[in-house]
């Protein structure tokens, strides 16, 4: 029986002993485990830190170059814009010259036309007075006789 005792306790504390160990051994791989795990972490964390940085800097990069498409754009349309406007100024302006002068030549025609009306006019009222003051004198002669 001691000797049975003695066995069992031995194994007992080599059972206690092999646990103790697979204990450190299993804390000793949780640690490891654990520091394999935070570097495999920062590692993505990293990465990913460095490729959303290249997404901004790519976003910024592709803002900037549609900003300056649009830039570009809207110079083109205001060019091309000012470029019509002068062109219908000019041609606005070139119209109203040949209106003015169409009126200027309406305007010599008529005062050209009213003065040859007038003209006639005043011959014919000069005729018109010089017959009748011909007939006026004629008149007195006749009465005086």
């Amino acid at each position: 029986e001691k000797e049975l005792q003695t066995t069992m306790e031995s194994m007992q504390k080599h059972t206690d002993s092999r646990i103790e160990d697979v204990k450190k051994a299993f804390q000793a791989e949780k640690v490891f485990m654990e520091k394999k795990f935070n570097e495999t972490r920062e590692g993505i964390q990293k990465d990913a830190a460095k490729r959303v940085t290249g997404l901004e800097n790519e976003l910024q990069s592709t803002k900037a170059c549609m900003q300056k498409e649009a830039d570009d754009r809207v110079a083109d349309v205001e060019k091309e814009l000012q470029t019509t406007m002068e062109s219908m100024q000019k041609h606005t302006d070139s119209r109203i010259e040949d209106v003015k002068k169409a009126f200027q030549a309406e305007k010599v025609f008529m005062e050209k036309k009213f003065n040859e009306t007038r003209e006639g006019i005043q011959k014919d009222a000069a005729k018109r007075v010089t017959g009748l003051e011909n007939e006026l004198q004629s008149t007195k002669a006749c009465m005086q006789k």
